[in-house]
């Protein structure tokens, strides 16, 4: 990533020893040119959020402040951790609004290399800069391995969307992480072109290559009150992958498997119609059709 830092970076340290313990910041990054089928005419900012424990790499973060650019390299992690939100309908003993926690998946990068490249004193110099290099600023590679059949959908205004969950498994060992974790699992969305080409061919299990950028959104989460019992909605962010291309490399459908499911879907629509007689019922009636003329 080539990107802004949005605020300076938060750095816990061990009071005793001074000792870094973790670093976690925001970073603005521009989607590059090419077209990804959201219709989208503008310049898209996203802010994926990096979080670090490795002491060269904390020891670098604190050198940086608001505005500052900066290049990082590293993983696309998840990890699955308690959620907080709040009941608009009730209080606590303490007058507050009622806590609930509920499990989500925060997905963020754990860099492997950063380097400060140029300190601006105001915003939008910093964004400039990052504009004019938008190619390298928000890029991701994966391969990774499909979780579930893709969902696709078609939005009020048109948008053809196709999303699916994939596994990625780690090419290294994140030191601060437990060992055993071994896989991530980042939620990928494709649009218009790309959505319908995956919806046809992509299945269960696919590997799939993906050349893409990261996408922040900000979703509508539902949650029962644990006080009250009341449905209520909240907000939260959620960050996915969002392809300009996918290489299919191994169990996709072939264009021949496609048509052959196609086929299948249609027999199959017409015994439903028609029970087992169902062609020579098809035949009779244009028979009679013919004969009537």
């Amino acid at each position: 990533m080539y990107a802004r830092v949005n605020k300076a970076p938060l750095i816990n340290k061990n009071d005793a020893t001074n000792e870094l313990n973790y670093g976690l910041v925001y970073v603005d990054a521009v989607r590059g040119l090419r077209n990804v089928g959201d219709d989208l005419k503008f310049i898209k900012h996203d802010y994926p959020l990096i979080i670090s424990r490795d002491k060269r790499i904390l020891e670098e973060m604190a050198t940086w402040k608001e505005n500052d650019v900066v290049t990082i390299k590293g993983a696309i992690t998840s990890k699955r951790m308690n959620k907080t939100s709040y009941c608009p309908n009730c209080k606590d003993e303490n007058g507050m609004a009622t806590k609930n926690v509920s499990t989500g998946n925060l997905l963020y990068i754990t860099p492997i290399y950063v380097k400060k490249n140029y300190s601006f004193e105001t915003k939008n110099e910093a964004i400039e800069e990052i504009v004019q290099n938008r190619e390298i600023s928000n890029q991701a590679y994966v391969v990774g391995t499909l979780l579930k059949d893709p969902k696709f959908i078609k939005t009020k205004a048109g948008l053809q969307v196709t999303q699916y969950p994939i596994a990625i498994n780690r090419k290294f060992t994140i030191r601060t992480d437990d060992p055993s974790i071994r896989t991530d699992y980042p939620v990928v969305k494709s649009y218009g072109e790309q959505a319908r080409d995956d919806k046809t061919f992509l299945k269960y299990q696919a590997e799939i290559i993906i050349d893409g950028f990261l996408q922040q959104r900000t979703v509508r989460r539902k949650q029962k009150c644990a006080c009250c019992g009341n449905i209520y909605e909240w907000q939260d962010n959620s960050l996915e992958l969002v392809p300009y291309e996918v290489e299919y490399l191994k169990g996709f459908l072939t264009p021949e498997e496609v048509e052959e499911e196609k086929k299948a879907s249609v027999e199959e629509y017409k015994q439903m119609l028609f029970g087992n007689n169902a062609s020579d019922n098809i035949e009779e009636g244009e028979e009679e059709l013919y004969s009537n003329e």
